[in-house]
């Protein structure tokens, strides 16, 4: 039965040098997955900053609740023509104000990973832009489908 794999970020965290003062720095760009298995195949948002940047200040920030949900064969259980599909999940974030970027920075899953259903496993991706660290947090969560 294929598995689908809610990801939900919950937050971006600072971990700032002295250099950013305490108000915070602006933050924008864009977190997404996409679900393949070779080629890049099904693109969806997570979370694209809507509303323009987000003020990001040291230490944990939780003003950020949004989600998508993706779903991946499983080759164990699934017919041999659905094949393995994975999740690679991440993006890049901008500091306007530095005009600076992160670069792309993605981890990929696949069926295997989280085998546990409906159980919450936090992933962290840490995103340097210069000397400052962002952290966004991400949740998931592995349901499957009938």
């Amino acid at each position: 039965m294929p598995k689908s794999i809610d990801v939900k970020l919950t937050g971006i965290s600072g971990n700032f040098t002295d250099a950013i003062p305490a108000s915070g720095m602006a933050v924008e760009g864009s977190l997404f997955g996409v679900i393949f298995d070779g080629a890049p195949d099904e693109r969806r948002d997570i979370f694209t900053f809507p509303d323009g940047a987000v003020t990001v200040r040291n230490g944990p920030n939780d003003f950020i609740n949004a989600a998508a949900a993706f779903t991946l064969r499983n080759p164990t259980f699934d017919p041999p023509a659905f094949g393995g599909r994975r999740l690679r999940f991440g993006g890049h974030l901008v500091a306007p104000a530095f005009a600076s970027s992160s670069g792309d920075i993605f981890d990929t899953i696949d069926t295997t990973t989280h085998t546990d259903v409906g159980v919450d496993h936090p992933h962290d991706l840490e995103f340097r832009i210069g000397e400052q660290k962002l952290v966004a947090h991400f949740v998931l969560n592995v349901n499957v489908n009938s």
